[in-house]
């Protein structure tokens, strides 16, 4: 045996003992480098949601400082508060050229309270903040942390992709960052000098708060790859954040009067970028052919640029000579009259009634007649 041993001692190549022991030194390099392989994807995820979340920030501040976004949100129909502060005229945005939905207006309208109380310095009030386009680019909260107390809302994934709905991160773990704003309106001061009135009709300025928070239901947040988020109301230690660090917008930056007046002959074409009133005349396009054409009613515009106008109607009828009866209906846009020929063959008066006139579609009026009866002077 020991003969055997020595011979195999000479053999050139690895002991078992060596064998063993690169086999644990291998073992030990794939465990760091799948180590360093998991940090290295860790790092990565946290990156993404820290640039996700920064890129939502960024844009609710621009969007909570574009006076059109805030006119197209005050017709939402989860901002009556908001809109009784600042929605004097929903007609006013309309003017302005951005589109209201009629049944939001109506909601918005109809729930409009006299005066503006949304003015405790230290309450939050709801705000849905709606793009001109009229997608949702947060839900609104009346909470200091962010906590969505709207049905409306926006929810979105780790990689920046707005959920269909503010709900779906309930059922989709993807869907796991949510935003969320809120406002406070600030009436003008009594007196110079004073601290802003506690109630007022007409606000000078109003504040907007906003959350970017990561939710606990999500991916990121279940492995432990969590980012602090962004909040205007409260410090990461939930003492409350500074007034000044709300997003302020005046109050007449987007916020129409009800009334307005364009100079004489002119009419009211709308609010230019600076919310400055637009009149212009209105111009008869036949006036071009001459003074005379002036009042005439204009049909169309011919290929060679030349137009086509029709004298206004002079004591014009329906009656001719061949159609003594002919009904006059009214007035075609083009100046015309709209005259129909009465229906009367098989479709006179039955016995005992007496033909009065025809409706608007040419079929006969009828009416019972009493004979030997006069009316009374």
């Amino acid at each position: 045996m020991n003969r055997m041993m020595r011979w195999l001692g000479g053999v050139s190549g690895f002991t078992l003992t060596e064998l063993i022991t690169a086999g644990a030194v291998l073992g030990i390099v794939a465990s760091g480098g799948a180590l360093t392989y998991a940090r290295y994807v860790r790092s990565n995820q946290e990156m993404d949601l820290r640039d996700v979340m920064s890129s939502l920030r960024k844009e609710t501040e621009s969007a909570l400082s574009s006076p059109a976004n805030l006119i197209r949100s005050l017709g939402h129909p989860e901002n009556t508060e908001f809109f009784s502060c600042f929605g004097s005229s929903v007609t006013n945005a309309s003017a302005k050229g951005v589109s209201i939905g009629r049944n939001e207006a109506i909601t918005a309208g109809n729930n409009q309270i006299a005066g503006c109380k949304a003015t405790d310095p230290n309450k939050f009030y709801p705000f849905v903040l709606q793009a001109v386009s009229g997608s949702l680019l947060s839900g609104g909260t009346v909470s200091a942390n962010g906590i969505r107390s709207t049905s409306a809302g926006r929810v979105v994934t780790g990689k920046g992709q707005t959920c269909a709905s503010p709900d779906r991160s309930a059922t989709d773990s993807r869907c796991e960052i949510e935003v969320t704003t809120s406002f406070r309106a600030i009436c003008p001061p009594v007196a110079a000098g004073q601290p802003p009135a506690a109630e007022c009709v007409t606000p000078s300025t109003a504040e907007f708060f906003f959350t970017v928070r990561q939710l606990q239901s999500g991916n990121f947040y279940s492995r432990n790859i969590r980012f602090p988020g962004f909040n205007n109301m409260i410090n990461p230690d939930g003492s409350p954040r500074d007034r000044a660090d709300a997003v302020r917008v005046r109050a007449l930056d987007f916020m129409r009067p009800d009334f307005f007046q364009c100079p004489a002959g002119q009419t009211f074409k709308g609010f230019d970028q600076n919310g400055k009133i637009q009149c212009g005349f209105q111009e008869n396009p036949c006036a071009r052919k001459g003074p005379e054409f002036a009042n005439w009613i204009f049909q169309k515009m011919n290929s060679d640029g030349t137009v086509e106008c029709r004298k206004p109607l002079q004591d014009e009828n329906c009656a001719t000579a061949d159609k003594p009866l002919r009904v006059l209906r009214g007035v075609l846009p083009d100046g015309t009259l709209d005259c129909v020929d009465p229906k009367i063959s098989n479709q006179g008066c039955k016995e005992g009634e007496v033909l009065v006139s025809f409706d608007d579609k040419g079929n006969p009026e009828c009416i019972k007649s009493v004979l030997g009866q006069v009316c009374p002077e």
